[in-house]
């Protein structure tokens, strides 16, 4: 789950659940009830995991506390079900254990008088074999950046996992994926419930476009992955990670009709051309910077984003 960056509701009306994506195995949507958008049940997690249901409530509660104001909260909610081969654990790897001890949960969200399935992968156990769709996590991520032109980390309020056993009951595992954090302060604009269907729309279309082409492009893949900015404050790592964004927007280039890209010594987006953006990176490639200039940092950003808007972002007319 993620707070929905770059905007807040003007009004009090109700946020209508609106998808950005949904197959048998993914789904990805802007929400502001989360309790309510979770107790649909189209994937089974919300009702086996206590430690998801108890996250939910959690998170909603936390920042309906803080906000200022009655409008409602904008999430973005992604969800991952996949169906993986049956796996039995017969050697020591699977364990019945108290939800609740000696007055302390033993895993989140844990209730009193209930037992949980812990399993613990081991070196000679059996363990299933899967692979989490992280990709379509990024694309996701990377169509909402793109349609709201933040140049900011998307901070992950909560995300948490579990195996389903045959009988519908949650098997936690000891290398639980669970993550609870509150962004700071960031810049919004209000918007309304029609300038939210028209933003996910926009969301939609980016995602659709990306997820497609990346599939058959890695080209496309890497600048969905170079665009995601990772949460630090590690000088050396924004400039690793801008000659990486560089890298993959000049080998996508054509794909993106910009074939000449590296020699526009006009502004795309921001204030930044694209040669000043070359010789950014020339220098950081060069050591020839000392802290790394985060104008550069957003002008590269906001350059980049453009270009997959005006490749990816349909016209709502059409």
């Amino acid at each position: 789950m993620f707070e929905y960056p770059g905007c807040h509701m003007s009004t009090e009306a109700p946020v209508p659940q609106l998808m950005i994506a949904e197959d048998e195995a993914f789904r990805a949507a802007v929400v502001s009830d989360l309790p309510a958008y979770f107790q649909q049940g189209v994937f089974p997690q919300y009702a086996v995991d206590v430690s998801l249901r108890d996250g939910v409530d959690r998170v909603h509660r936390k920042v309906l506390s803080q906000s200022k104001s009655s409008n409602p909260p904008i999430f973005l909610v992604t969800e991952e079900y996949r169906a993986i081969p049956a796996t039995k654990f017969a050697n020591g790897e699977c364990f019945l254990i108290d939800e609740w001890r000696d007055g302390k949960a033993l895993i989140e969200g844990g209730r009193q008088g209930k037992r949980a399935r812990l399993a613990f992968k081991t070196i000679n156990g059996s363990w299933p074999d899967f692979s989490r769709d992280s990709h379509a996590v990024n694309t996701a991520l990377a169509a909402v950046k793109v349609e709201q032109n933040v140049t900011h980390h998307l901070d992950e309020l909560y995300s948490c996992s579990c195996f389903v056993s045959d009988h519908e009951r949650a098997v936690y595992t000891a290398e639980l994926t669970m993550h609870v954090s509150y962004g700071g302060v960031r810049v919004s604009s209000p918007v309304d419930t029609d300038g939210l269907r028209g933003k996910v729309a926009g969301v939609r279309s980016i995602y659709d476009g990306l997820r497609r082409e990346s599939l058959e492009t890695p080209q496309v893949a890497e600048l969905i992955d170079a665009i995601l900015l990772d949460k630090t404050r590690d000088d050396a790592h924004y400039r690793l990670w801008y000659l990486r964004l560089w890298q993959a927007v000049v080998d996508a280039k054509r794909i993106l009709g910009q074939p000449k890209f590296e020699d526009d010594a006009n502004t795309i987006a921001g204030n930044l051309t694209a040669v000043q953006l070359k010789e950014y990176r020339d220098r950081i490639a060069h050591w020839w910077t000392g802290k790394v200039d985060f104008s550069f940092v957003t002008g590269i950003q906001q350059t980049v984003q453009e270009l997959m808007r005006r490749k990816y972002r349909k016209k709502m007319s059409e």
